[in-house]
């Protein structure tokens, strides 16, 4: 099944949202909840990174792949910021859609803001990664900004932002603040001008399944 093709095999819907894991690439429905690989094969839920949940011995206690992902709701295409700043406002609602830490997003965007300056950013050839943990968050989600004209990033290196990824994370999840599967998918320019260049979320959306 190509990737132009892709639909969900439980109501026939095409995917919005991918994961990586150690199979490879897998594609999730929105409408269904289900997560699929590129033939079209039903996967299984990834399990819990939570130590107790029953790891083999050896594996408790180490950082496990954090694998929630991009979807439409969570993407901001056009964002509407000009610096990394004022683009947390934006980015932080995105990420906390749907949960009870919706309501304090103002709170949890402030927060992010104030650490900025000690390593909750990440810069790489036009990319900024943020992240940021809290008690307040019972899961851990993700969201996606892209700017076409770029983000001043208010501090002292010689480019500009054009995609900001955020991450934010219980403050016990033992995974990485910024998850591998992230680091694999967007630490390239050219994926970087694709997504900057991207006309519209279906195009996105694209772009994140094919890299």
């Amino acid at each position: 099944m190509s990737k132009r093709n892709l639909v969900c095999p439980g109501c026939q819907s095409r995917p919005n949202k991918i994961r990586l894991s150690p199979a490879g690439p897998q594609y999730g429905c929105g409408r269904c909840g289900k997560w699929f690989g590129p033939g079209g094969s039903q996967t299984k839920e990834e399990p819990s990174s939570n130590p107790s949940s029953g790891q083999p011995e050896g594996e408790q206690g180490k950082p496990s792949e954090d694998s929630s992902g991009f979807t439409k709701v969570s993407i901001a295409l056009g964002l509407k910021s000009r610096t990394l700043l004022e683009a947390v406002d934006e980015l932080v609602p995105k990420a906390l859609h749907g949960t009870k830490a919706f309501l304090k997003s103002a709170e949890t965007a402030k927060a992010l803001k104030a650490n900025l300056g000690y390593g909750a950013v990440e810069f790489r050839h036009g990319l900024a990664f943020l992240h940021h943990r809290s008690e307040e968050f019972a899961e851990s989600r993700a969201s996606l900004g892209i700017s076409r004209d770029g983000l001043d990033p208010g501090v002292h290196i010689q480019q500009r932002i054009f995609v900001v990824a955020l991450f934010l994370k219980p403050s016990r999840d033992p995974g990485f603040d910024i998850p591998l599967w992230a680091r694999r998918k967007l630490c390239n320019e050219r994926t970087t001008y694709r997504l900057r260049t991207a006309t519209d979320l279906a195009v996105v959306l694209g772009i994140l399944q094919s890299t």
